[in-house]
């Protein structure tokens, strides 16, 4: 009789060992899926590309993109660059996101020394720098970035078209291939406004 108490007693203290662990297990398992619906909500572009305007300029990730001609908004070329680099990234990691393969376009993010190149004919391809100091190539990689924006935005529209509960891009495609509401993104000195406005 001693023999079977000892053998109930030691079967008890496993279950209770083993029903601990499971508990345990269970908790575990409850904080990591509640720690991954967290995250699975998180939209990290948000975080890496903060977007924003601040007086006359918009802003990404910190850096300015437009220039006025007086003093203290004149905006040095290196920070118009990398904010060119930014915008750059940014459509390359939605176009990834969105498993979205630009036909005759191809995005280069490289920071302040991004490119975007165009592919024509018989496999021929033109870069085009967004390089502030040469405006000929800036404003063909500018066009051409806008280009890509709007295809995206045309992808994006007819994909979630008849979902409810999605934003509507009808606001964002008031723009062809040289202009934001009107505003010529193309870098002119004679009119910086209108490109820092656009």
């Amino acid at each position: 009789e001693k023999s079977y108490w000892e053998q109930e007693n030691e079967y008890e203290y496993k279950l209770k060992s083993s029903l601990e662990d499971t508990n345990q297990m269970k908790n575990q398992w409850k904080y990591i899926d509640k720690h991954y619906n967290y995250l699975k909500k998180l939209n990290v572009l948000n975080d890496v590309f903060n977007i924003e305007i601040d007086g006359e300029f918009g802003k990404i990730s910190g850096f300015r993109l437009g220039t006025l001609g007086s003093k203290p908004n004149i905006v040095e070329t290196d920070e118009i660059n990398a904010a060119c680099g930014q915008c750059v990234l940014l459509l390359s990691a939605i176009a990834i996101k969105a498993e979205y393969n630009f036909a005759d376009i191809e995005l280069k993010p490289m920071g302040n020394h991004s490119t975007i190149v165009r592919l024509k004919e018989n496999n021929k391809k033109t870069t085009y720098y967004f390089n502030f100091r040469d405006t000929t190539s800036f404003n063909n990689a500018m066009t051409t970035f806008l280009e890509a924006v709007n295809l995206m935005c045309y992808h994006f529209k007819g994909k979630y078209a008849n979902l409810k509960g999605v934003v509507k891009l009808d606001s964002f495609l008031n723009m062809d291939t040289h202009k934001i509401d009107d505003e010529r993104i193309a870098f002119n000195n004679d009119r910086l406004d209108e490109w820092t406005n656009a």
